[in-house]
């Protein structure tokens, strides 16, 4: 009986290994529509569930895609109609009983204009994966191909998706596949490649776009990036995927899918440098958030919220790095980088609601208050990517001064890095990121950065930017520099300032 347990437990990993999800899109521009055929290979007999996202990673907000799904069917491989019933906003009771073979057909209506959801024009199609694709309940892990029709007057697709040709690409599990979106059209592609690792651009609308001096530029940036963690680069391949004209841009593990605007050719300077320190946020994401993660975010549950208190590390931080990257690439003086973190001190300062919401609960109530437009938003919250940032230059300066500036927050976010996704491949714990500020710190007390997080008290600016032989001159929104600064002192402003 024990042996017989154990074969029928081998056949059935055997199953489950070779189970397999193959999708076909096709589309109709005219009514906004793709249309998805999907087999289901491979599946164990009975009853199967399968599950459409109702939120995508990055995008805090219920977007209850299955609201978009219509003329959804179930056949066999002969054709027979096979019986579904649907459960809750999210699911489809399949009864396939012996078949192990599932056809599934159904459309999408994708006429959005976000980076979180789909959009079918006569010109072209963002689809994100959330919008688009089912999961066998359970079975996220399993493998899938899609394969992209075009219409005839498009001639190319791109996706940060493995290809196995011309338009068709895979996935190892449904993480991989939900994060991987792919846009169809007539787009600009240029290929790249920055220390043996390919790149790929990918621009929707590239009227009048200089692409040689943006593979340049971003070139660098990626060097500059990947050079606070040691050269490290946790993808094989990555793609910049600039979109229509619009706002928003959404982070993925080798991909960033960025609404370009009003036009990818900027009309001066300041314009330019606003779009590449867009482009340098999403890209460092892959790092701060993508890999270094709070531990509720991820493995995903795509059926509900996912809260955290600690959003404020993913997004803040990363607000705080944009324009640090872009200046160890050479692409923003240090005098630019302090006008941007003097924005956003000066933005936290004449918003209300600092005095009324922690970055802590800034983070957890993200899902209420994503896009929320109350009259008196402003005035009773905050926003973890203006105040997150500020959080971030003051701990930065206390952790150089605690640590005689033999410590900052780049390593912090290495130590996370390296401890926890590399090493043991899951994300921190609150009370891991501080003890990994405080072994930064050189064991110093921490308890007032703590409270940066956990209370809306306002922040000691003199104390802080003391530390760096710094003033604020809120008359002026400036910083003052000390008339006779220590050592010490300049030395955390040349490190923070990347002077």
């Amino acid at each position: 009986m024990k042996k017989l347990l154990v074969i029928l437990s081998l056949m059935l990993s055997m199953v489950a290994a070779q189970a397999k999800m193959h999708y076909r899109l096709s589309f109709n521009p005219e009514s906004n529509n793709v249309h998805v055929e999907l087999t289901v290979d491979g599946i164990g007999a009975g009853v199967t569930m399968l599950r459409m996202p109702v939120w995508a990673p990055g995008y805090y907000l219920i977007l209850d895609s299955p609201q978009h799904l219509s003329h959804f069917k179930v056949t066999s491989t002969n054709g027979d109609a096979i019986p579904w019933v649907k459960v809750g906003k999210d699911g489809w009771r399949i009864q396939n009983g012996s078949r192990t073979v599932l056809n599934v057909s159904y459309d999408v209506f994708a006429d959005r204009h976000s980076v979180g959801e789909a959009n079918v024009t006569e010109e072209f199609a963002f689809l994100p994966g959330n919008e688009v694709y089912m999961y066998v309940d359970g079975r996220k892990d399993m493998a899938s191909d899609v394969m992209v029709e075009l219409p005839s007057s498009w001639s190319s697709s791109c996706s940060s998706l493995k290809p196995l040709g011309k338009n068709c690409y895979e996935a190892r599990d449904f993480d991989e596949l939900v994060d991987c979106p792919i846009f169809a059209g007539n787009p600009l592609i240029r290929d790249f490649e920055v220390d043996g690792k390919p790149y790929s651009l990918c621009v929707a609308r590239p009227d009048g776009f200089d692409a040689d001096m943006y593979v340049e530029e971003l070139s660098r940036m990626v060097r500059a990036a990947g050079s606070l963690f040691g050269g490290k680069r946790p993808y094989d391949r990555y793609v910049f995927m600039w979109l229509e004209y619009g706002r928003g841009g959404l982070e993925h593990q080798s991909c960033q899918s960025c609404m370009a605007g009003p036009s990818m050719v900027s009309k001066d300077r300041a314009e330019h440098l606003s779009w590449m320190s867009f482009v340098s946020h999403e890209y460092y994401h892959l790092y701060n958030v993508k890999s270094i993660r709070p531990f509720e975010l991820g493995p995903f549950d795509y059926s509900k919220e996912n809260y955290t208190g600690q959003l404020w590390i993913s997004e803040g931080m990363t607000c705080y790095y944009e324009d640090i990257i872009l200046a160890h690439a050479g692409l923003c003086s240090s005098e630019e980088l302090r006008e941007a973190l003097l924005d956003y001190i000066r933005s936290t300062e004449q918003t209300a609601g600092r005095k009324e919401m922690s970055m802590w609960t800034s983070s957890y109530d993200i899902w209420l208050n994503f896009f929320n437009s109350d009259a008196n938003h402003s005035d009773v919250t905050i926003s973890y990517y203006v105040k997150g940032p500020v959080v971030a230059f003051m701990m930065d300066l206390a952790i150089r001064n605690a640590s005689q500036n033999r410590g900052s927050l780049d390593d912090v976010m290495r130590i996370l890095y390296d401890r926890y996704y590399e090493q043991e491949g899951r994300g921190f714990h609150p009370e891991e990121f501080w003890a990994v500020v405080k072994e930064v710190a050189e064991g110093k007390d921490i308890s007032d950065l703590k409270a940066l997080e956990m209370t809306a008290d306002e922040i000691d600016y003199d104390r802080y930017l003391g530390y760096a032989g710094l003033s604020l001159d809120r008359e002026n929104w400036k910083f003052v520099e000390t008339e006779k600064p220590s050592a010490l002192q300049l030395a955390i402003r040349k490190g923070v300032f990347v002077e």
